[in-house]
Formats: structure tokens, C-alpha cells, sequence
């Protein structure tokens, strides 16, 4: 019963199937599309950075208007007599150039063209960037006596 013969090694087959390991190409592949991935990502960071400052830059200077707005009516209501009209200038704060003009008033409404000496109108215009949309503008009346 012994068998002179020896027993067959069987042989593996070499193929993709029955390996061990991590090839290159599939290391640069995973390489490629992680760096899509984060390039996706932070592109939609950065568009949503700047939007969030466009929006932070608007909300200051819609304030400033505001403010100032309020301080041309309190120093016309101090003493009308000599802070009427109020005079055209600038300010800036926080990378926001505001400036205002006034202007005389003729027409109110659609009525007789009538020259009302009591009531100024008040352009106020905040900028804080150079591309379309950078702008704010606000148009309101200013009147000797409220």
C-alpha cells in the first residue's frame, strides 16, 4: 500500500482574484478621486465664504445708512434753523465708503412743480467691493420740520 507516487502540489492560479495586496494603479486611482473630492469641497467652501461676506458686508451697510439717516434727522431736529440743509459727505468703516447727497425737492407726488425749501431729498450710497452688486442705495427725505 505505499504509493511511490507523490501527491501533486496543486498550483495556484495567478490572477487578479487571488492576491494579496494593493496594487499602484489602484493606489493612484484612490489618490485621483480623493483629490476630486476635495477639490469639490473646497470650492463649495470658498463660494460659500464669499457669499457669506457679501451678505456680512450688506448687513453693515444697511446699518450704517440707518445710522446715519437717524443722525442727519437728530441734528436737523437740534436746531433747524442753522443745520438745515444738511451738508453732502463721506464716511468709511469697515471697508464700507458711504457718502450722501441732497438734492432740493420739486414735484412731490405728481402734483404742481412747487420748490419746497423745507424738505431736502437724501441719496445715501454705501460701496465696499468692485464687483456688480458691491452697492447699496437708499433714498429718503429729510424735512426742516417734522
Amino acid at each position: 500500500m505505499n504509493d511511490s507516487r507523490i501527491p501533486a502540489i496543486e498550483a495556484k492560479p495567478r490572477g487578479l482574484c487571488t492576491r494579496s495586496g494593493i496594487a499602484l494603479m489602484e493606489i493612484i486611482l484612490l489618490l485621483v478621486i480623493i483629490g476630486i473630492i476635495g477639490t469639490n469641497t473646497i470650492m463649495l467652501q470658498r463660494k460659500s465664504w464669499k457669499s457669506t461676506g457679501s451678505s456680512n458686508h450688506m448687513l453693515i451697510a444697511g446699518q450704517m445708512i440707518e445710522r446715519q439717516i437717524e443722525s442727519l434727522r437728530m441734528k436737523v431736529a437740534e436746531d433747524p434753523d442753522n443745520n438745515f440743509p444738511p451738508a453732502d459727505s463721506q464716511v468709511t468703516e469697515n471697508g464700507i465708503s458711504l457718502s450722501w447727497a441732497l438734492s432740493s425737492v420739486n414735484n412731490i407726488g405728481g402734483g404742481p412743480v412747487i420748490t419746497r425749501n423745507h424738505i431736502r431729498q437724501c441719496v445715501l450710497t454705501a460701496t465696499w467691493g468692485r464687483q456688480r452688486g458691491d452697492t447699496l442705495m437708499v433714498t429718503t427725505y429729510i424735512a426742516k420740520d417734522f
